[in-house]
């Protein structure tokens, strides 16, 4: 009646048709690929003076993994995405900066031998810092160490990893904190020994309200027991497996009939 009936040939099509939203396809497209395209964490360890790491994979950016000792010398977050997978992003986002003055991201296929990815430092507050790679692995942890004995250290706020793409991939986005829930950021010397790692700017995703819906929605697993901060422990080794490639959702992609 209200004359929405018809064909949208694409998601995009959608916008106009049945959502006023202008960027309604690229929304929708976000959500899928972060559903069905990005590699999904299957248990997350943190070092013993930090908070659950599960904190930086709850789509919520109020929420970071972060140190608990005061002035520590090392805070280590670690996630397994359940088998070796082929990576083409690895991405970050600090809620506060200034506490991370000295972090390697660093790569494993078996929990043994680590190799570092990047050597980075500390970047803007609620922006996604990242790098885009071709590479393998099951575990990727963040190393951070304190050399200006900051109060505590980490405050990663969301971590990604993502499968190489032959396309741009639309992003979801998270809603940030609101400015009586964000903390004042610390400053930091400006001199450090790291380069900056590679600010990434995600596709247009719509408002900055917009919201990752994942399934389920319940509460993180509880992690295992944790490696000390001071002796990181090797993850249980467990053979490699491979991963079937699966299709990158644009917003002209698929007929949607109604």
């Amino acid at each position: 009646d209200a004359g929405y009936a018809g064909v949208a040939g694409t998601i995009s099509a959608l916008t106009g048709r049945w959502a006023t939203d202008p960027v309604y396809g690229e929304k929708l497209a976000g959500r899928g690929n972060d559903q069905l395209v990005r590699h999904r964490i299957s248990a997350a360890y943190q070092s013993s003076n930090s908070v659950s790491a599960w904190l930086a994979d709850d789509a919520n950016a109020g929420t970071a993994w972060q140190s608990t000792a005061t002035y520590p010398s090392l805070a280590v977050a670690t996630y397994d995405l359940g088998t070796v997978r082929s990576l083409g992003l690895v991405r970050w986002m600090f809620q506060e900066s200034g506490y991370a003055d000295a972090m390697r991201v660093e790569l494993s296929s078996d929990g043994v031998s680590w190799r570092t990815l990047v050597s980075a430092g500390n970047g803007p507050r609620l922006q996604w810092q990242g790098l885009m790679l071709n590479s393998s692995a099951r575990y990727v942890r963040f190393v951070v160490t304190n050399p200006y004995r900051d109060l505590k250290l980490g405050s990663l706020a969301e971590v990604q990893f993502w499968p190489p793409t032959t396309a741009p991939l639309p992003f979801t986005t998270w809603q940030a904190p609101s400015p009586a829930m964000a903390p004042t950021p610390v400053v930091s010397p400006s001199a450090t020994p790291f380069p900056t790692a590679t600010t990434v700017a995600a596709p247009p995703t719509g408002t900055s309200a917009s919201r990752t819906i994942r399934g389920g929605g319940e509460g993180a697993p509880t992690a295992p027991p944790a490696p000390t901060a001071t002796s990181i422990a090797p993850v249980p080794n467990t053979p490699a497996a491979t991963s079937p490639s699966v299709p990158t959702a644009t917003p002209a992609s698929r007929s949607i009939r109604r």
